[in-house]
């Protein structure tokens, strides 16, 4: 066949219709190339498959390869690898067709080393595009890697819209309440990290307190002020993951929530506890106080 127009794609992309062709895709007219007559199965790894040729006769070389019924333009480098691949314009493919079937069938010796079936085919270049962009509304939606299968959002919209709302004033509230809690005991001399002047990157306050039973009794304080289930005392409990006795003490509206008013530690020298959150600032205060 003579004078091909191509659009080349690399081997692991989608091919595109003629129709779907832009100006600035790489485009090529081929004076020359060589057309052999495949079987089903073979035009369709092809056209879906990432290949590489045994048959040295291959290498370095285009060709087309097609069932009579539909048919694909390849590009095979020195080494066997299939790394561009492209359809016909629709009259040259009619074309290419009708030479197929008058040919005899060919096998070629290949492997296909990754099938097509993990790949997307069926839409057009557009829609690819807008489904891509579905797909980025979705991660920013939710996060990013899960997207649309976190499912139905069920009617909480409003308090995640609530939250983002509420962000920037509970976590000033939290790290007051940490730089609070810093300057206290750091005066009443134990050792603080980090300390009051330090510049914070997260929301939780160590305190080395340097007996179990003042570990205890900071989060027995931490609880009390809590405004779920302050009247009762924590106590410290062999936790699966742990190597001593551990003491949590957190009173939430919402279980394990670690921006809610909390205090945990290991029943282990150097005896430190860890403190963070504080819905609100004067929350976090009261807390401490009575810590």
């Amino acid at each position: 066949m003579k004078d091909i127009i191509v659009n080349w794609v690399k081997e692991d992309e989608e091919l595109l219709e003629p129709y779907e062709w832009d100006e600035d895709d790489d485009l090529e007219i081929i004076s020359r190339v060589d057309i052999y007559h495949v079987d089903e199965k073979t035009l369709h790894d092809f056209i879906y498959g990432c290949i590489n040729i045994y048959d040295s006769q291959y290498f370095n070389n285009i060709f087309i390869v097609g069932d009579g019924k539909y048919s694909v333009v390849v590009e095979i480098n020195n080494n066997g690898k299939l790394v561009y691949r492209s359809l016909t314009m629709m009259k040259q493919r009619t074309l290419i067709n009708h030479e197929l079937k008058k040919l005899p069938i060919v096998k070629i010796n290949y492997h296909m080393y990754d099938e097509g079936l993990i790949k997307e085919y069926g839409l057009t270049r557009n829609e690819r595009i807008k489904k891509q962009y579905v797909e980025n509304a979705a991660y920013r939606l939710t996060s990013p890697g899960l997207g649309k299968e976190v499912g139905a959002t069920l009617g909480v919209n409003l308090q995640f819209y609530q939250g983002f709302f509420l962000a920037p004033t509970v976590t000033a509230a939290a790290l007051k309440g940490a730089i609070f809690a810093a300057n206290i005991y750091e005066r009443l001399g134990f050792s603080v990290v980090p300390n009051s002047t330090e510049s914070r990157h997260d929301i939780i306050q160590a305190v080395t307190l340097g007996s179990a039973e003042r570990v205890i009794a900071f989060c027995k304080g931490i609880q009390a002020a809590a405004p779920i289930d302050s009247y009762v005392d924590p106590e410290p409990w062999a936790m699966p993951g742990y190597d001593s006795d551990v003491i949590m003490a957190a009173g939430a509206f919402v279980q394990g929530s670690s921006i809610e008013l909390s205090a945990d530690g290991p029943i282990k020298p150097p005896y430190a506890v860890y403190f963070q959150g504080g819905l609100t600032w004067e929350h976090a205060k009261l807390g401490i106080m009575m810590s």
